[in-house]
């Protein structure tokens, strides 16, 4: 899942932290989060990038202590690829 975020300052920090914080529940896979970047014509407002990406159920139910982990967001139909 890719997630762009924009705000002031304070509410993209505010974010990232929520973002981040995500990578410690069972059915997360991993979570990046970029720096902030100045909108263009603004020196008030950010953007920010974060990456989610979840274990699939069947997945998780191959991982030793998250067999009962469910996705609450599968990834996206297709090949499923390890990284």
């Amino acid at each position: 899942m890719d997630i762009r975020i924009t705000g002031t300052g304070e509410e993209c920090n505010a974010a990232a932290e929520y973002y981040a914080a995500l990578e410690k529940q069972d059915n997360v896979r991993y979570v990046t989060v970029s720096r902030l970047y100045p909108n263009r014509g603004s020196n008030k407002l950010f953007r920010l990038y974060i990456q989610v990406e979840y274990y699939a159920e069947r997945d998780a139910a191959a991982m030793p202590g998250k067999g009962n982990a469910i996705a609450k967001y599968p990834p996206k139909a297709g090949k499923y690829i390890e990284r």
